[in-house]
């Protein structure tokens, strides 16, 4: 619904209209060029319209800073070969997919009382934290470009696809304590440095 024609008539015209349409799909872009230019106004807009309909996220530019991305309602996140930031700290969301196969982030990805999920052929880097009852799942063929990739679970669960590279650098590929669960498909290459155990229980 509209109030009144004037946005759906800019839009017919070939003009930007100022409204955000959508079919059962929120649609929002981030950057230079999006409907927003930071992550702070885009999650702002989120929770000021208290919105429980799916959405997608799709990145117009790279970011540089550090980002927390927080309270999220389910939703895919789309970064279009760009760049995601620093270290991206994802934490309260029940439902974020990333949907990208070169997935980039400089530092550390902390995942805390989040579901997360990475499409097939994804390729991670650095360390991934998951925390206080965090479930992440990582597609098959995960890593297939061998960057240096390890994960910490604390109280949380992880799931691996088919085929999937894990590297490490002076550490094991997978720590986890006792309340945490790893589930590892098939085919699943570990390669840890310097003699480490491929994965450490604490």
């Amino acid at each position: 619904q509209m109030n009144g024609l004037s946005g759906l008539s800019n839009l017919m015209s070939g003009g930007k209209s100022p409204y955000l349409l959508h079919d059962g799909v929120v649609r929002i872009t981030v950057g230079n060029g999006g409907n927003f230019r930071n992550f702070t106004d885009a999650l702002n807009y989120l929770k000021q319209n208290g919105s429980k309909q799916y959405i997608e996220i799709i990145l117009t530019s790279d970011f540089n800073e550090n980002i927390t991305l927080s309270d999220l309602p389910p939703c895919s996140i789309n970064n279009n070969y760009r760049k995601l930031g620093n270290n991206l700290h994802i934490k309260n969301s029940p439902s974020i997919f990333f949907n990208s196969r070169d997935f980039s982030y400089s530092g550390t990805l902390t995942i805390e009382n989040s579901n997360v999920s990475f499409t097939s052929y994804c390729n991670l880097r650095n360390k991934i934290i998951a925390t206080n009852k965090s479930k992440v799942s990582f597609g098959a063929y995960t890593n297939r470009n061998n960057n240096i990739l390890f994960i910490e679970a604390y109280d949380s669960s992880i799931f691996v696809g088919d085929y999937s590279v894990f590297k490490s650098d002076n550490t094991p590929c997978i720590v986890a304590d006792d309340n945490s669960t790893i589930w590892l498909s098939a085919y699943i290459n570990l390669s840890p440095a310097n003699n480490h155990a491929a994965i450490v229980s604490k």
